[in-house]
């Protein structure tokens, strides 16, 4: 099946005609990642979606300098098409892309819409009316499906061949008894940012597993450390049961 990302024709009328190509085609990417995130859950408490887009990350993408990267995520944000949220020391800062209203009307004037990230307001960009892409995490779960509830894809992880590695509740379940001390959850969907943020190192599907398992037995023993507890150690016949599955 052939892939492809969708330049939205939008980006080329008048009012962003002062934007350059790289950022028209940035955002078409980061609006790709939306929908990306959107599967894998990565959803903060407010109910919006999320991506991760590293400096090095759009490089890649468009084989530009490190200063044309910043330049165009500057230019996204003063046209009010992304939010940055810094998340701390060497941790990739969360971006919430805004969705273009489509089909606005030419003589419409969009209001000012509250910001739920850190109150900060939308402003009237050139006429051009963005909204918050917001989901609610259960409605994303609750897909309806002949499959069993522990069967059903819960998470899915990018691999290096642009395919995903689907992970369901009884995985989770699973590896919740291997690594008791975790908030599994947000540990997939921190591999799950990872692996979105850095494309080149993303894993084939016949190492996946054990990329997972190095994560999260890392997270699960520095945890061990700073509590200074015994730890759970998974046995022989839990990997076993853990990679024929």
């Amino acid at each position: 099946m052939e892939q492809f990302f969708k330049l939205y024709k939008v980006l080329f009328e008048e009012e962003f005609n002062n934007m350059s190509l790289g950022a028209k085609v940035i955002y078409s990417i980061m609006m790709d990642r939306n929908e990306l995130s959107i599967k894998n859950n990565l959803i903060d408490d407010s109910g919006q979606v999320y991506i991760f887009m590293t400096i090095n990350d759009i490089r890649d993408k468009i084989n530009c300098s490190r200063q044309t990267a910043h330049n165009i995520l500057k230019e996204l944000e003063v046209k009010n098409l992304i939010y940055k949220v810094r998340q701390g020391l060497c941790k990739p800062n969360k971006i919430y892309v805004q969705k273009i209203d489509i089909n606005r009307s030419k003589n419409h004037t969009s209001k000012c819409l509250k910001n739920r990230l850190q109150e900060i307001q939308n402003l009237d960009a050139n006429k051009t009316n963005i909204n918050k892409t917001k989901y609610n995490k259960t409605d994303i779960n609750n897909n309806s499906g002949a499959l069993a509830p522990d069967k059903e894809t819960v998470f899915q992880i990018p691999l290096k061949d642009n395919s995903y590695y689907s992970l369901n509740k009884q995985d989770i379940d699973t590896y919740k008894s291997l690594y008791p001390n975790i908030d599994m959850e947000q540990e997939i969907r921190n591999i799950i940012g990872w692996n979105i943020a850095n494309p080149s190192k993303r894993k084939t599907k016949e190492i996946i597993k054990k990329h997972i398992n190095t994560w999260l037995s890392k997270v699960n023993q520095e945890y061990i450390n700073r509590q200074d507890i015994s730890p759970n150690n998974p046995t022989a016949e839990d990997f076993r049961r853990l990679i024929q599955g």
